[in-house]
């Protein structure tokens, strides 16, 4: 069994772009928490894009595990914004959304050696944005995060999101965090999917390409 310590050392070294799919908001919090605490104390800057209905369950965990989450919001360690309004105005594109999370990264880095960011996919479901182009902006986001000094982790929950939109994660991130434990992805195809666009953007809410693509899921990481 993978230690707690052994997960985020993991998490950190990939650095780049992965994926927690679960069927619970405290579940998600719980295997979030460590994430979130190590990059406060490693003096990086936290940043959760989730519902604003979260804010509430996200502190108390934080604060739970000794945290002070005034001081840290106070001080740019720690910041809340609702997922709802990340959305820049105007039609969805990922090229927009590209830019205004380059931006934000840069903004960050100024004060900060590094960003990790938490952010909650169902803006997408709630803005009525189809998988494939959940899809493109996945693998857009996988290629904008190389070389940067920030981690992502999106989250999907499977009560919630539409299946061709879990099929649209499985398929653009290298890593998932599924059931407690972190895997590599075997399913990763974000290079493809833009190197070949739009002709790989479709995904399938067919449940056995999805049955198939979480059983690939062997040995954790």
């Amino acid at each position: 069994m993978r230690t707690e310590a052994a997960t985020r050392t993991r998490l950190r070294a990939n650095n780049l772009h992965s994926c927690i799919l679960f069927d619970g908001a405290e579940k998600s919090t719980r295997a979030l928490l460590p994430f979130v605490r190590e990059g406060i104390a490693q003096g990086e800057r936290c940043m959760l894009l989730i519902e604003g209905s979260r804010f509430g369950l996200w502190k108390a965990a934080i604060e739970e595990d000794g945290i002070d989450v005034h001081a840290n919001i106070e001080a740019g360690n720690l910041s809340f914004r609702s997922n709802a309004n990340w959305l820049p105005p105007g039609e969805f594109n990922s090229i927009r959304m590209a830019r205004q999370v380059w931006e934000a990264i840069e903004r960050s880095t100024e004060r900060h050696p590094g960003v990790r960011v938490v952010a909650d996919l169902s803006w997408t479901l709630a803005a009525g944005i189809p998988s494939d182009r959940v899809c493109h902006w996945e693998a857009t986001l996988d290629c904008l995060l190389e070389g940067t000094p920030a981690q992502v982790v999106c989250m999907y929950n499977r009560l919630q999101m539409p299946a061709d939109s879990i099929h649209a994660a499985l398929r653009t991130h290298r890593s998932v965090l599924l059931g407690g434990r972190l895997f590599d992805n075997p399913n990763y195809e974000a290079p493809a999917i833009l190197a070949h666009e739009p002709e790989l953007n479709d995904c399938s809410d067919d449940p056995g390409i999805m049955r198939s693509m979480l059983n690939a899921f062997q040995q954790p990481v």
